[in-house]
């Protein structure tokens, strides 16, 4: 399902619709940003996320941090003591666990199943205060990854979000950066009940892409037509390019 939505009632306001809707103006709205990024991207399209990582599952599974880290991010070490999962259930509903970290080997698995995931990050740390090394977090049993959180990061770096059940996503725009030695086509999907579409396409990019601006678009989601997916990915021209790009979007929750 789909729905038009008007921006213009929050571009209305005097102050920054986003500020509007942090400050309560925007009941029912939240607004965020997606960022994702990742170094020498080949010549076919892979999705810019740490790793190139997508995963789509059709059943939810537990998650863990995925042994042969640093002994530095364990629960009483000076790095990564804790990491916060965000991602929906297998009814498609927002759901939230933590992870307790265990060195350079694996976690424990979460109380909670996913069937996908938004957002990993460090949640509590040491002295360190972020993350020693890459932490992969993978399936509860094992041999499929999720996401990573890179050396320092803090968080997952993924342009892929999953739009809740109950709940309306919004994109205002995209932009994208490619390193400025290179150049890359970037290009915005949306996938539906297992069909993926491309919405936009931009080629030769070299260095910045400004933000670009996205129709109108709502993206209904609901378990009886599936989990709405959209992500941004990119392919070099030549050779192999470094790729980042960012999201803002709301969210629009329904009754």
């Amino acid at each position: 399902m789909s729905f038009t939505f008007n921006r213009s009632v929050l571009r209305g306001m005097s102050i920054p619709y986003h500020l509007g809707i942090t400050l309560g103006y925007g009941n029912g709205i939240s607004h965020d940003a997606k960022f994702g990024a990742e170094e020498a991207i080949g010549g076919s399209f892979a999705v810019i996320s740490r790793g190139s990582l997508l995963w789509l599952p059709t059943v939810a599974s537990t998650i863990r941090v995925k042994a042969g880290g640093n002994a530095a991010d364990t629960a009483a070490g000076t790095g990564a003591q804790e990491i916060t999962l965000e991602g929906l259930d297998a009814n498609g509903i927002e759901a939230t666990d933590t992870l307790v970290t265990a060195g350079a080997s694996a976690s424990a698995v979460s109380t909670k199943t996913f069937l996908r995931l938004n957002r990993v990050y460090v949640s509590d740390a040491g002295s360190g205060e972020v993350n020693a090394a890459d932490m992969t977090l993978e399936v509860g049993a094992g041999g499929t990854d999720v996401m990573i959180i890179t050396s320092g990061g803090g968080q997952s770096e993924t342009s892929h979000i999953s739009v809740p059940t109950g709940k309306a996503l919004v994109i205002s725009s995209f932009s994208g950066y490619v390193d400025t030695a290179q150049a890359a086509t970037i290009r915005l999907i949306h996938r539906s009940q297992g069909v993926r579409r491309n919405k936009q396409t931009h080629f030769g990019v070299e260095g910045h892409l400004p933000a670009v601006d996205v129709p109108d678009i709502g993206l209904f989601s609901a378990l009886s037509s599936g989990i709405q997916d959209v992500w941004v990915e990119a392919k070099a021209t030549a050779g192999t390019a470094d790729v980042s790009t960012r999201m803002p979007y709301l969210f629009i929750t329904f009754d």
